[in-house]
């Protein structure tokens, strides 16, 4: 899940108004994959005249990690065991035109709306 060419902006896009602004660690109260939040990597990311709040995490082996070392030694863990490499990277993005604690407010609002299917869909 962790490679070069998986990036929230893909490597080597010939579009070169996007631009990540700000990248961080930010906790959240739910997400799929997580029973009782956890951390996303979070984005700002503008392009096309318009700023976007990109929330990105990773579904491995039935749990949900941002950091790229969790994400590495719990697939590799999960092969060694024999389960083979079920895993899912999750991106979520709304603009921020109200400001950035509207957008967390939306995002937030649309993961808790998510998190009983998702739950019943095995995330």
């Amino acid at each position: 899940m962790i490679t070069h060419g998986n990036a929230v902006i893909p490597v080597g896009v010939e579009q070169p108004v996007w631009r990540i602004q700000r990248q961080d660690l930010h906790s959240v109260s739910r997400c799929p994959g997580s029973a009782n939040g956890g951390l996303v990597n979070e984005y700002e990311v503008s392009g096309e005249g318009r700023t976007w709040l990109v929330w990105e995490w990773y579904w491995i082996d039935g749990k949900a990690f941002a950091q790229a070392h969790k994400v590495k030694s719990t697939t590799a863990m999960a092969q060694i065991a024999g389960r083979g490499d079920e895993s899912a990277a999750l991106l979520v993005w709304t603009p921020i035109s109200e400001g950035l604690a509207a957008a967390r407010t939306r995002l937030n609002t649309e993961l808790d709306r998510l998190h009983g299917p998702a739950g019943q869909a095995g995330f």
